[in-house]
């Protein structure tokens, strides 16, 4: 059984009850777009109270909304919404007995629009119309004082449909562009991850990532040139869209960003950072001793930065040990200088001198990642021990290239 099939049913089930019930928001643009859905939501005249008599197996989702959820489908009672105290919920709603009192609660025109049983279109705020001519307008020009988040959404439904913004709705953008304060950072980089993923043409995401940049004022959210990068690449990832919008960040910066967006965990954040690494560095011209140094740094980095499958990646592409490094093997290797063996104290009193310690832990790591040895007190002592009776040992040699 489809959900529209579902939907009618419980359209039908209502209608026996005496109420009044339609398809809204989402679905049918879609359906009048082309575009397969199946998140279908039913708005009705009836309160989840009266729902319940009819749908005994339905599961209340939001009561103060009046919002049910049966057989996968939400269904919502006619309602107003008003002071918006934050910016983004409403402090007063009010249940009302009309379709078109509901649907003039909604962001755009094009999610406006309702679906009866029998398929037939109802529009009240000329959806149809802007759908036609691939336009984002508001009904109400209050609508981004009341919900601030529908300025992000006014993007990200101009990236997802291809469509455009409307000049008074882009005026009224700017006029409330201030409320977008009252978001957290979470919310806005969620919205933005949103937009980059559903864009389907990248010169008009350039433009509006333009537009963004220029009226919306987030700080930090974007870089300031890559927009008309994008303009020149085919077939462009996810993964690359984010780079170029943080690639000349510095580590630091990047990290204050994923921090403050809240996105430092995300799947997005593990991506970008693998892009970047992999990007950045030319690994086929590296040498040996130059790669190890490349998947040493990702390693010490590994807490900033999750490249864990990057690093294992490349370790086993480049054939360092003839068993494959597993991710439990991953885990195990010795991040900095606090994970071997051998304390500050027992490689200074074998001879080591001071300035010469972070060259000797970066030896000692190689030792343990790429040879193979155990990370005992015995053994590395061994390993500092022969490095300080080479004469001029890998210490000093590195030593003496940082001083030059």
């Amino acid at each position: 059984m489809t959900e529209l099939t579902k939907a009618r049913l419980i359209i039908s089930d209502i209608h026996l009850a005496g109420g009044e019930a339609f398809i809204v928001g989402g679905f049918v643009r879609d359906s009048l777009l082309g575009k397969k859905s199946n998140d279908i939501d039913i708005a009705t005249n009836l309160h989840y109270k009266e729902l319940l008599k009819i749908f005994p197996k339905g599961q209340i989702v939001g009561e103060s909304f009046s919002v049910m959820k049966y057989n996968g489908i939400d269904i919502a009672t006619y309602r107003t919404e008003s002071n918006y105290e934050d910016g983004r919920r409403p402090s007063n709603v009010k249940f009302v007995k009309t379709l078109k009192e509901d649907l003039k609660r909604r962001d755009f025109t094009i999610n406006a629009l309702a679906m009866d049983y029998h398929g037939r279109i109802i529009d009240y705020f000329g959806g149809l119309k802007d759908l036609e001519n691939k336009t984002i307008k508001v009904i109400n020009d209050f609508t981004f004082k009341e919900d601030s988040l529908r300025i992000l959404r006014a993007f990200r439904f101009a990236a997802q449909l291809d469509f455009k913004i409307s000049t008074d709705t882009m005026t009224l953008i700017i006029e409330s562009r201030e409320n977008l304060k009252n978001l957290s950072y979470e919310r806005i980089s969620m919205e933005f991850f949103k937009i980059l993923e559903r864009s389907k043409d990248k010169r008009k995401l350039s433009k509006l990532l333009h537009y963004m940049k220029e009226y919306l004022n987030i700080p930090l959210l974007f870089n300031t040139k890559p927009y008309y990068i994008m303009n020149y690449i085919e077939n462009f990832t996810l993964e690359e869209k984010l780079s170029l919008l943080y690639e000349s960040y510095s580590s630091k910066d990047y990290l204050e960003l994923a921090e403050k967006y809240k996105f430092k965990n995300s799947e997005y954040y593990n991506k970008v950072t693998e892009y970047l690494v992999t990007k950045t560095l030319d690994f086929n011209r590296a040498t040996v001793n130059e790669k190890k140094n490349i998947l040493i740094k990702m390693l010490i980095s590994q807490q900033m930065f999750k490249i864990q499958k990057t690093f294992i990646r490349l370790y086993n592409s480049w054939g360092f040990n003839k068993n494959k490094l597993t991710l439990t093997d991953f885990y195990l290797l010795p991040k900095n200088h606090k994970n071997l063996a051998l304390s500050v104290d027992d490689i200074i009193e074998l001879g080591v001198e001071y300035p010469q310690l972070g060259c000797t832990h970066l030896e000692l790591q190689k030792v343990l990642i790429f040879d193979g040895l155990l990370n005992t007190k015995e053994v590395l002592t061994k390993v500092v021990k022969q490095l300080l009776k080479k004469g001029e040992s890998h210490v000093e040699l590195q030593s003496q290239k940082k001083k030059n």
